[in-house]
């Protein structure tokens, strides 16, 4: 009953890996039936679009899962991927369709389960990834907002994405070629971005390479979070709050404290993007001292607010020392 995610049959190339860049195009996967959003709550409705046909998901997400290679029985059509290309710094990307982007339902339910269907691409276990792979989210607001409307709403709730993938913030891929972490649209919108503009919404480019199905989930759950707390202008205690019990579960058993931490680095990192303020809470992560791929000390350094001193190599020990649970989260959460 409802709506039912199969392959689509309709190009070939969704089936194999193309050259980057010339695989199929995505489609639109986001209507479906009232039957769908049985166990949606009321307060979530506002976040369904009706008509006399059906509903639509008000948010959409677009995801995408950079491999080292995959695993060679694993590759055709899905229901999940529009198709399979080379990627260039990793190895090979699969990119989704346009999905709903929707709170807890059976909808969500039937969205989930083609991540299970496709866990031999996204399971490390099957397709490895490290840490030059990445997991592109892109989101978008159907017909409600352009590109740099959606990113003045979606910016100031965006210091916890920045908290979460902290370790990614001086990748050269991720936002430091062009300093713009702060995510302000008055900047060049380049394609090197944490988060960049584009046609149907705004593409976060800070999120590590997908490692499982559960992974994936959470951050679906996440990326809901963040935009409905955004667009209905909702407190930033009602959002924090939301996000305690999926941070919860995306890091695991006994994880409150470090779950603490995160959200407070989470606020930090909001204040970052709302006036530039830079401390010895996040000069660090900004500076890339606790990662040995991509510390770039010093490269994003003149975008800092003018006065502060702090942000040298000699504050490395007590920065590490005050941030203990953080650093010693495995890379790629």
């Amino acid at each position: 009953m409802g709506v039912i995610f199969n392959p689509l049959n309709d190009d070939s190339r969704r089936g194999r890996v193309t050259d980057y860049h010339c695989k199929a195009d995505p489609i639109k996967r986001t209507k479906a039936k009232n039957f769908d959003i049985r166990g949606l709550k009321n307060i979530d409705i506002q976040n369904v679009l009706t008509s006399d046909d059906g509903v639509e998901s008000r948010f959409t997400i677009g995801l995408e899962v950079e491999k080292n290679r995959l695993h060679r029985n694993a590759v055709k059509e899905y229901p999940l991927f529009c198709g399979f290309e080379t990627d260039p710094s990793c190895g090979y990307e699969a990119v989704t369709h346009i999905l709903p982007l929707v709170a807890p339902s059976m909808w969500r339910t039937k969205v989930f389960n083609m991540f299970v269907e496709a866990k031999k691409i996204i399971e490390d276990e099957y397709s490895p990834s490290d840490y030059r792979c990445g997991g592109h989210i892109s989101v978008g607001c159907e017909g409600e907002y352009n590109d740099v409307e959606l990113l003045e709403k979606v910016r100031s709730y965006s210091g916890i994405i920045l908290a979460i993938w902290r370790d990614r913030i001086p990748n050269y891929y991720c936002g430091s070629s062009r300093g713009n972490v702060t995510m302000a649209y008055t900047l060049d919108n380049d394609k090197y971005s944490v988060a960049k503009r584009t046609t149907f919404g705004v593409e976060f480019r800070l999120p590590t390479a997908v490692q499982s199905v559960k992974q994936l989930m959470r951050r679906y759950e996440i990326f809901y979070t963040l935009m409905d707390c955004a667009i209905n202008q909702k407190s930033h205690r009602v959002f924090y709050s939301a996000l305690r019990p999926i941070l919860l579960s995306m890091y695991g058993r006994g994880s409150e404290k470090l779950v603490d931490d995160v959200i407070n680095l989470g606020k930090v990192m909001q204040r970052y993007i709302n006036s530039g303020s830079v401390n010895q809470a996040n000069c660090g992560w900004l500076e890339g001292w606790t990662n040995p791929h991509d510390r770039r000390a010093g490269v994003l350094r003149r975008w800092y607010v003018r006065g502060f001193q702090g942000c040298t190599p000699e504050n490395d020990n007590q920065f590490q020392r005050e941030n203990e649970r953080l650093i010693s989260q495995p890379y790629g959460i």
